[in-house]
């Protein structure tokens, strides 16, 4: 990877969920059982994805910004280990496109139209040591020539204006994850478990299932044995929110999704998902300039969570949203009005995206690889319990 920044992340995607009761959408019925058979029969023969390293759509003459962006995470971001946290300056562009007939539409984002350099303006990383010690770099694009500048903070969003400069970027370090058995432990007691007392997070156990038999959750999703109200076969969906700003557009990602769900109802509280990403597809990376994925997509549900808590290592969670606070005098430089913060998602924790705001993720595993969903019944706050209830 070229790139004039002098500070690596395994992103891995969330995309939006299919409804069941999207009639007159593609995706409005699980896979038959043979179909599901024969793609199970397929990926089984794939060889996986040689390497360590990650270099998305390398090879690809202009990779998109999705690849760009996506290799600037995993420069900067490190280990899990660090602790680091990112946040970049973006403009987001938003369409009417609702792929699986929910409430996430496809998106996509930009530098805006007077910046012409392929990397961003400005990158602002946090790290924390051992100690607790934490710092927060601002790497500033080389032909900027920043040397000096000011800062100023709103609530959770920070602002920073170059020495001479009239506008201001802006950039948010706080992520939305906590510890998955936290969320629920604040849940209402009658929404912490689906019928016939099973618990969140996992409520069909599929990992210590998976583990006691030598598979994975997505060799135990497969076999179809899922309790009540779970669709039997999944949903198979591609690309993953991955054209923009229709299904003619520019591709964004490139990879499969699957997912079984339970609605919101008699079964469970909230509509939980267990959705699978297809593994990493360098060479299909190399053709569109994409990276494995998902693309950029806005949430319309009230919220969305993701929970790593069927595999051991971190999945990278990346959040987009438009400032809901104006620059503190003047504009926004070269009118990035939004930012991205990408950070970690640890194994048992959970990342929650509220209405109006996107996320994107990217593959790079070897192997298909799965997490939990949950959308919750309306938009968290302080005093309705993470959004489960809702009076």
């Amino acid at each position: 990877m070229n790139s004039p920044y002098m500070t690596a992340l395994l992103v891995t995607a969330l995309f939006g969920h299919p409804t069941a009761e999207a009639c007159g959408n593609k995706f409005a019925r699980p896979l038959s059982s043979l179909k599901w058979k024969q793609t199970q029969q397929e990926l089984r023969a794939r060889k996986p994805a040689s390497g360590n390293s990650v270099d998305f759509a390398a090879g690809h003459p202009a990779p998109a910004i999705e690849a760009r962006l996506g290799n600037l995470f995993i420069q900067h971001l490190g280990e899990p280990s660090e602790g680091t946290t990112l946040s970049i300056p973006i403009r987001f562009l938003k369409s009417n496109f609702r792929p699986f007939g929910d409430q996430q539409t496809n998106a996509s984002v930009e530098f805006g139209p007077h910046w012409t350099h392929t990397e961003p303006p400005l990158i602002v990383v946090q790290k924390k040591a051992a100690d607790g010690t934490v710092t927060v770099t601002p790497l500033f694009h080389p032909s900027l020539n920043v040397t000096e500048w000011s800062l100023q903070k709103k609530g959770s969003i920070q602002f920073i204006r170059p020495k001479g400069w009239s506008d201001w970027f802006v950039f948010r370090l706080e992520s939305q994850h906590l510890p998955a058995e936290k969320m629920v432990s604040d849940f209402p007691a009658q929404s912490r478990a689906l019928s016939n007392e099973r618990g969140l997070p996992d409520p069909e156990k599929l990992k210590t299932r998976a583990q006691a038999i030598q598979k994975t959750p997505f060799e135990l999703l497969g076999e179809g044995h899922l309790g009540q109200g779970y669709t039997w076969t999944p949903f198979e969906y591609s690309p993953v929110h991955g054209n923009f700003p229709d299904a003619q557009g520019r591709p964004t990602a490139t990879g499969r999704g699957w997912t079984w769900l339970v609605e919101r109802g008699p079964f469970s509280p909230l509509k939980h998902l267990y959705s699978c990403f297809e593994r990493r597809n360098p060479e299909r990376e190399k053709q569109l300039g994409v990276p494995s994925g998902s693309g950029w997509h806005h949430v319309g549900d009230p919220a969305e969570t993701l929970v790593n808590s069927l595999e051991d290592q971190p999945l990278l969670a990346a959040l987009g949203e438009d400032s809901y606070e104006p620059a503190p005098d003047h504009g926004f430089a070269y009118g990035l009005n939004g930012f991205i913060t990408a950070k970690w998602l640890q194994p048992k924790d959970a990342f929650y995206t509220k209405k109006g705001q996107f996320h994107w993720y990217a593959i790079t595993a070897s192997r298909e690889v799965c997490a939990e969903i949950w959308v919750h019944p309306c938009e968290p706050n302080l005093s309705n319990q993470w959004g489960m209830n809702c009076s």
